[in-house]
């Protein structure tokens, strides 16, 4: 008698347990199945537990039908493609013309047939067709076409990316602008929530921004669904685009590192919920705030710091941040879930509060706070009353305050409500285009009773300043380099290669090289540098200074240091090193344009949405930071930086002390230079300034 064939439902289901590495051999399951049930084969190969009862959920869906009895055919020449929109390792979505309705489509294509992958991408095909919110791209059709491949259509998304929006950024008064955006992301990540679905791959690449302000989560080929088996992805296998940290992973560790929380990082996929899509929201908000992710490295380092919790705060960086937004943002990055938000909506209802002026839940107020959300939300009211309580108006100005819910703070000074409304009006003039009469009316209001004159003097000055530029050395440099990360700035002093803190200033090494520096660069990691003198190429460790690497080359013209070695000019000829010193490949791509530059004529340094910046000397080198944040300039004058950020000249953060005195806190470099300084209220019971 011939062998019994078997099922073609049971050796899909057995070729998906050996893909996801739940059992190394196919025929064996088939042939343990002949004589017994699932339970049965599975107990042969060794699974017992939380493993049997992984792959028996696995089993369940794999068997489930597949073929043309669920998936509709697809017509022959009913689709007609235009053009390929993007490609990653599971998929390939292109732009195409529907004949039949006669409209554009967007048609996402299932790249290599394979059980796993099948199982992944017909799920994310009907999860996605049954979230139906504004926020989620509509699902028109799921077909297979004659050869096999799967494929959906759905609609055609226009417009850019917020990561493109992102990019687009200087200042946090523009980044600021763009929370509108991700609480439709929130709302729309919400409403999944509300159905039981996790995204798991929250990023601004994953979110469009149409041409109407209309916001779309993109990509659920990562999402999970409560009460479902979870099904992985082959070893290795990426889903999306991109590179490193920045790559979507699949597997054990399912995610984009950078946007990963905790549990997503330590691939307890057991542990991912809703609170799981909260931290990824969490970490855009971050960059919202700083214009930069809280985690960064290779995925591996990323991976780690994730697993670890630890992260700069938003307003250490950026000292303009709003405190309620920093609260929002640090709630949702908490390392134990338990303590972050429940859910999307309850970060998007935060987030909307905090735009609309309302309290957010996830901060406490202080009275100095309510009276700087009061400024936002009831700027007429403050003005009219600032002008009532210089006069006879000083029972209406307690009930006014009282209506808006905020008569302890207002009316406990009525000089302290005048000083405030003339830096609102300082403010505002700033803003609009004129800031020599926000800097006059500024110190006229810091003049007044209660300012001192000297405070009011200083205040202007360094408003004033031109540039506020910050001088890191006055002695000669050349061959100025930010560091891959942005935390450092390099330039070479006299046969030394200097290292500098650019947010403290100060130097935290010196690399002598022993003879005419020609070129030096930094690996990816910032483990090592190199540096090119007298012919050599000389490898430094970051951490001890210590030799890592010793070989000669030749006249260095240019030097480049990646993943795997060095890219080394000489007579015009790039060749490559391992860090061993033997020859390789050399893989040279062409630097990227610096979006800063030196105008000669005007003897300015122009920036990207700043500037421009006097310079009294003609620069060598000039270089805009990794983040967009800073632009430095390096030459026979030194070494001098501005910051790109929040140069709107605007008076924020203003406190209103105890004593009724506005103090306002400068977030300008040269601000350590106010005496007295304006960055906290006298302590209780010290005289006023």
């Amino acid at each position: 008698m011939l062998p019994l064939m078997p099922d073609p439902r049971d050796r899909r289901a057995a070729n998906t347990l050996v893909t996801l590495g739940l059992s190394p051999d196919a025929e064996a399951i088939l042939h343990a199945l002949d004589n017994g049930t699932w339970s049965e084969a599975l107990a042969t190969m060794g699974l017992d537990g939380d493993r049997a009862a992984e792959a028996l959920a696995v089993v369940e869906l794999a068997r489930a039908p597949l073929g043309d009895d669920t998936v509709t055919p697809g017509v022959p020449g009913r689709y007609d493609h235009a053009r390929e929109l993007g490609e990653g390792g599971m998929g390939r979505v292109t732009l195409a013309t529907d004949g039949h309705l006669h409209r554009n489509v967007a048609m996402k294509e299932l790249l290599v047939q394979h059980p796993a992958m099948e199982l992944r991408f017909l799920r994310e095909a009907r999860l996605t067709a049954q979230l139906e919110h504004p926020g989620i791209v509509p699902v028109y059709e799921l077909g297979r076409r004659g050869d096999g491949t799967l494929y959906y259509t759905m609609k055609e998304v226009r417009g850019h990316t917020l990561r493109d929006a992102l990019q687009a950024t200087a200042r946090l008064d523009e980044r600021l602008a763009l929370l509108g955006v991700l609480v439709d992301v929130c709302q729309a990540v919400g409403y999944a929530h509300s159905k039981g679905v996790v995204h798991r791959d929250l990023k601004p690449e994953n979110v469009m921004i149409g041409a109407f302000g209309e916001t779309t989560v993109l990509d659920w080929g990562l999402a999970k669904v409560a009460g479902e088996p979870d099904v992985g992805l082959p070893s290795g296998v990426t889903v999306g685009s991109g590179t490193g940290s920045d790559l979507t992973r699949a597997g054990t560790v399912m995610g984009t590192p950078k946007y990963m929380s905790p549990e997503q990082a330590a691939g307890r996929l057991e542990a991912v919920d809703a609170r799981s899509d909260v931290w990824a929201l969490g970490v855009v908000l971050y960059e919202i705030l700083t214009g930069d992710v809280p985690f960064d490295g290779t995925s591996a380092s990323v991976l780690q710091q994730v697993q670890q919790g630890a992260w700069v705060p938003p307003d250490s960086l950026v000292r303009d941040a709003p405190a309620a937004l920093v609260a929002i943002c640090t709630k949702a990055l908490e390392r134990d879930p338990d303590d972050r938000y429940a859910d999307a909506a309850g970060i998007a209802a935060d987030l909307e509060a905090w735009r609309t002026g309302a309290s957010v839940g996830a901060h406490t107020y202080g009275a100095v706070e309510r009276v700087q959300r009061a400024a936002g939300r009831f700027r007429a009211v403050l003005v009219a009353v600032a002008a009532l309580a210089l006069g006879a108006g000083g029972a209406f100005l307690a009930q006014q305050a009282r209506v808006d819910g905020l008569s302890a703070d207002l009316a406990a000074s009525r000089e302290a409500a005048g000083h405030l409304a003339r830096l609102l009006d300082a403010d505002t003039l700033a803003r609009n285009g004129d800031p020599a009469r926000g800097l006059a009316l500024a110190r006229a209001a810091l003049a007044a009773p209660g300012a001192h004159q000297a405070q009011a003097e200083a205040l202007a000055e360094a408003l004033a300043a031109d540039g506020d530029a910050r001088v890191l050395t006055e002695a000669p440099a050349r061959l100025l380099a930010w560091t891959p990360s942005g935390t450092r700035l390099a330039w070479v002093e006299g046969e030394a290669v200097v290292i500098a803190d650019p947010a403290s200033g100060g130097e935290l090494g010196r690399i002598e090289a022993g003879a005419p520096v020609d070129a030096y660069a930094f690996t990816p990691t910032e483990g090592s540098l190199w540096i090119a003198a007298a012919g050599e190429l000389r490898g430094v460790g970051m951490n001890d200074l210590k030799e890592t690497g010793r070989f000669t080359v030749g006249a260095v013209e240019a030097l480049r240091a990646g993943p795997d070695g060095l890219d080394v000019r000489v007579a015009g000829a790039w060749t490559g090193r391992t860090w061993k010193g033997e020859p390789r490949t050399p893989d040279v791509a062409a630097p990227t344009e610096d979006p800063s530059r030196w105008d000669a004529v005007a003897r300015t340094v122009v920036a990207p949405g700043a500037g421009p910046f006097p310079l009294p000397w003609e620069p060598t080198d000039v270089h805009t930071s990794p983040s967009g944040r800073s632009v430095a300039a390096g030459g026979a004058g030194g070494v001098w930086l501005w910051s790109l950020v929040d140069r709107s000249g605007r008076l924020s953060n203003l406190r209103v002390c105890p004593d009724g005195r506005v103090v306002p806190v400068l977030p300008y470099p040269r601000a350590d230079q106010i005496s007295p300084p304006l960055r906290a209220c006298p302590a209780p019971g010290s005289p006023g300034r």
